[in-house]
């Protein structure tokens, strides 16, 4: 393969009955329209126009930068929508493009660009039970974005790994990760960022019993998050203020909360979410004696699990 990029695709990309190529309007056109849909959390119907450019002739139709961005977004939208496969094949492919396009790049900028798919592949091992290998993942990606100015993505990888060090028990460490992220996220003023780490939080508070400092957390979540319009945070929202209420046996409260955070999973299509909330209610369920609803949860959210790789919530 030589090493020209822009307007060339290798050996593999070539039958002539394969779609025309998209020319630098209509890519851009379709790329506007994903990101309105991408931005408003409507993942699939984003995912309908990124796929459009994810041919093999269309990534090589643009400068390099250009393609991996739409990868990115593709595989984010795969990853909120919590379709392992699908965002574990996109992050193959970045993978490969990148190795196939390094005479085009100084080694600084490929390490750059593996970074940001390393932070997203990180997320894809943690949900799939492999902490370690996510949190080891997150810390080489760290390694390199903070050497930058990619301070979203910085503060997103100490959330990552502020998750990871929860995960395995070490609450100090996660807690240290989750204090830097909030710092970053508000001094770059990304409101939706600072919501997730007081999501985050508010979990730690409620594994040392703070309660009332935990649930105060979440509502100052819950407010960020509505004044942005960010309906896809919500059911994490409720699913976190659940499992809070269902620990000081506001059983009545949780389930309400519940319910309402697997309605909204579903609308919103995120396999992820339904999941995790469908175990959640379900143990609510089997505390409040309801146990042929609590069954039937409980089946669909290992169901979820088990189609999805999801093998962190089936512990």
């Amino acid at each position: 393969m030589r090493d020209n990029y822009k307007g060339q695709s290798d050996n593999r990309a070539g039958p002539s009955d394969r779609v025309p190529a998209l020319d630098a309007a209509q890519w851009r056109r379709l790329e506007q329209i994903g990101d309105l849909h991408f931005q408003s959390s409507a993942y699939s119907t984003a995912l309908d126009y990124y796929q459009q450019l994810l041919d093999e002739v269309a990534l090589f139709t643009v400068p390099r930068e250009q393609a991996l961005g739409v990868l990115r977004k593709a595989v984010d939208s795969y990853l909120n929508l919590g379709q392992m496969d699908h965002a574990e094949a996109l992050l193959d492919r970045a993978a490969d493009l990148i190795n196939r396009t390094t005479g085009l790049a100084d080694p600084a900028e490929n390490a750059l660009q593996a970074a940001f798919f390393d932070l997203r592949r990180s997320v894809l091992y943690r949900e799939r039970g492999r902490v370690h290998d996510g949190l080891n993942l997150a810390k080489r990606a760290f390694a390199i974005l903070a050497l930058t100015d990619e301070h979203a993505a910085v503060a997103r990888l100490q959330t990552i790994m502020g998750v990871c060090y929860a995960r395995l028990g070490r609450l100090e460490k996660a807690g240290e990760l989750f204090a830097d992220g909030l710092s970053t996220y508000r001094r770059i003023g990304n409101d939706l960022g600072v919501a997730n780490l007081l999501s985050n939080l508010a979990l730690l508070d409620k594994n040392q019993c703070q309660w009332e400092s935990a649930l105060s957390q979440l509502d100052k979540a819950i407010e960020l998050a509505h004044r942005a319009g960010a309906s896809h945070l919500m059911p994490v929202y409720f699913l976190n203020q659940g499992i809070i209420l269902q620990k000081i046996d506001r059983l009545g409260e949780s389930r309400a909360l519940l319910e309402k955070g697997l309605r909204l999973a579903v609308s919103l299509g995120s396999r992820i979410l339904e999941t995790r909330l469908s175990l959640a209610l379900g143990r609510v369920e089997i505390l409040m004696g309801r146990y042929a609803r609590a069954e039937t949860l409980i089946l669909t959210g290992k169901t979820l699990a088990e189609q999805h790789r999801l093998c962190g919530y089936l512990r």
